[in-house]
């Protein structure tokens, strides 16, 4: 008998979950989220980087960092580069591991999740997958396959500062977008991997 094994996550596995993190911001702006941990080859840096300058364009926006496994001294040093969007609640840190219900609830609650790597730690990412599977558009670069996983249901761009900062405003502007890349990406999930 064969099993077939998907690479990333089996979405047959993944909670039902339809209560999402509610946020402590004005609902009017964009909620960005990343999921992942803070090493530098998911560019976390440069999303935070970016974020920071095109924060103003983005009235109400806000940025949440599910940092997988961080510490609390990891975050903060993280926090100190940014200290007037952390105390405002722009920019959020929410660290240690957290249950997949948990996840879903975060994903629920974003609009778009953003995931600027400078090298692909695995063959397909989990965070990405998790992302259109709630439905979510995704940013990601055009590095190791990516571009193919999320061909109209997302944003591919260049590892670049200026790139992920233009996709960042471009969802402010085209808010429609949104949804079509939400049900492309859950069509996609459904099909997946095949």
């Amino acid at each position: 008998k064969l099993h077939c094994v998907p690479v990333g996550m089996n979405p047959d596995e993944f909670p039902v979950c339809t209560t999402p993190i509610p946020s402590p911001l004005d609902t009017s702006g964009l909620k960005f989220l990343y999921l992942g941990s803070l090493k530098a080859v998911r560019g976390v840096r440069l999303l935070l980087k970016a974020f920071a300058r095109c924060v103003d364009r983005l009235p109400n926006s806000q940025l949440t960092l599910l940092a997988r496994g961080a510490s609390i001294e990891k975050i903060a040093d993280f926090g100190r580069q940014y200290p007037a969007l952390v105390k405002t609640g722009q920019i959020r840190f929410v660290g240690d591991w957290l249950s997949r219900e948990a996840v879903y609830q975060h994903l629920l609650a974003c609009d778009v999740v953003a995931l600027p790597f400078l090298l692909v730690p695995s063959d397909v990412p989990i965070a990405m997958l998790e992302a259109m599977h709630a439905g979510k558009p995704v940013i990601v670069t055009d590095l190791d396959g990516l571009t193919e996983h999320v061909y109209q249901r997302g944003v591919v761009i260049k590892p670049a500062l200026h790139t992920l900062e233009n996709a960042l405003l471009e969802f402010s502007r085209r808010r429609d977008c949104l949804s079509e890349y939400s049900s492309a990406g859950t069509r996609y999930m459904k099909s997946y991997p095949h």
